[in-house]
């Protein structure tokens, strides 16, 4: 009789036991792709005023996401991407002309650059923002 009892309490036990291994959530699965890093913001990026050879103001724009905007008292005069490539400044209005690149130079003290069109013109840019 002990074993009968003895041999029902361990089948119970057994049961219970296999009911709660069912229960137990099932290992997850882990994906092993790998995780795209964007790229880190250029330090270009920013608001910008450039002299015109005229003595007018142009703002520039260049987005962290390679948009720029370029106006001139409020008016938007051109847009499209742009990209840095070393020292030099590309910007594509998606226009007939292509793109267009400019050599930078550092950053000098007052914070001026100054910027150099492939056609050879010379201006005088500020960081703003």
């Amino acid at each position: 009789m002990k074993t009968l009892a003895l041999a029902g309490t361990l089948a119970g036990s057994l049961s219970l036991l296999a009911a709660c291994s069912a229960q137990e959530p099932a290992e997850q699965e882990t994906d092993n792709a790998p995780l795209v890093e964007e790229a880190p913001p250029s330090a270009m990026a920013g608001s910008y005023e450039i002299t015109l050879e005229d003595g007018r103001a142009l703002s520039r724009f260049l987005a962290a996401d390679g948009t720029y905007i370029d106006s001139v008292g409020g008016d938007i005069i051109a847009q499209g991407s742009w990209q840095e490539e070393g020292d030099r400044l590309c910007l594509s209005a998606g226009t007939a002309e292509g793109e267009t690149c400019y050599t930078l130079t550092k950053p000098a003290a007052d914070g001026t650059l100054t910027i150099t069109s492939e056609n050879g013109q010379t201006l005088t840019a500020e960081k703003t923002a």
